[in-house]
């Protein structure tokens, strides 16, 4: 009796250890499954993670069904000094691969996803980035994107939330893009993003607002950033589009200032072209825009009559940027 006794609690305890290397065993493969993919230039498929500095190129169009980084992204940027080209050969300047995501009515994940830490890049893109939740995200600083489309292109779907994201980022220069036709915002700067620049670029046609600088993400106006958020200040947006969104051309919500907005054609948008929810645009200064409507008189109070014209508002001077030091 006593054998039969100690034999049974000896399977007992193998089954219990047996159940418990299979718990242990899902945790340490997805932790496994968790590191990151190195891509490795020219790169074939979403799902990869730029991890080392150095000039980067596309071999073909990607999509989201080729997989995603942890992060859900299609590439990750976590290197500093990366210079990413999507050119085709041959047109590295004005033809490029598409880099597509899910669409549909809630599109997820992030076209091209620049990581908090990741400074320097260049990132001369000549791509459509359609389809996901954020088609470009950057949180990292001192960084150059340029010659891109964010947001509907061709039968390719728009981008939700936004099509440019900038969370947290500091002086970001973006210029000669388009953030068109996404289901939210074309441009939206929160989570402390400053001295960022946006220039020769387009926010039309969007389904919320054009460009918001401020923390709610569902395109409500009038959220002071503190103490929930962090404001976003001294951002700049000059040489500017922003038409015929459903919601407002270019929004200043409340607790963000130090925001030059100049020389910005905004107008027949479904809410106010030009709205600052500061009291008395609180040291934001807006010059020589082209509008319809505005929230206050403090909006273009300095500009003289008859200085700006839409013939003016709409010739770019477009210079492209010199790779950053």
């Amino acid at each position: 009796m006593a054998s039969a006794t100690t034999n049974g609690r000896a399977i007992i305890a193998t089954t219990i250890l047996l159940t418990l290397a299979v718990m242990v065993l899902p945790a340490r493969t997805a932790r496994a499954g968790a590191a990151a993919t190195p891509c490795v230039s020219p790169i074939t498929a979403c799902g990869c993670t730029i991890t080392q500095p150095g000039f980067y190129t596309l071999a073909n169009d990607l999509d989201a069904s080729q997989g995603l980084t942890a992060k859900g992204a299609c590439i990750d940027i976590k290197a500093s000094k990366v210079t990413l080209n999507t050119g085709q050969p041959g047109h590295q300047r004005n033809n490029g691969f598409n880099i597509t995501g899910p669409g549909g009515a809630t599109p997820a994940g992030i076209g091209i996803h620049v990581l908090k830490g990741s400074n320097n890049n260049l990132l001369e893109l000549l791509t459509a980035l359609s389809g996901w939740d954020v088609g470009l995200k950057i949180e990292g600083d001192n960084n150059i994107a340029e010659d891109f489309e964010a947001g509907k292109f061709n039968a390719m779907s728009g981008n939700g939330t936004a099509g440019v994201e900038i969370a947290g980022g500091k002086n970001n220069n973006l210029n000669d893009f388009s953030a068109d036709h996404n289901q939210n915002y074309g441009v939206w700067v929160h989570g402390g993003a400053k001295n960022n620049q946006f220039n020769c670029a387009n926010s039309r046609f969007n389904g919320g607002v054009g460009v918001f600088v401020g923390c709610a993400a569902d395109g409500s106006v009038g959220n002071n950033c503190t103490p929930k958020g962090v404001p976003s200040n001294g951002n700049k947006l000059y040489d500017y589009s922003s038409f015929k969104n459903a919601g407002k051309g270019v929004v200043i919500d409340v607790g963000n200032t130090g925001t030059l907005v100049a020389n910005v054609s905004a107008n027949l948008n479904g809410g106010t072209d030009l709205d600052d929810e500061n009291p008395n645009c609180s040291g934001n200064l807006w010059f020589l825009n082209i509008f319809d409507t505005s929230s206050q008189n403090c909006i273009d109070a300095r500009t003289p009559p008859g200085i700006g014209s839409m013939a003016k508002a709409q010739t770019r001077q477009c210079r492209r940027s010199a790779p950053p030091a």
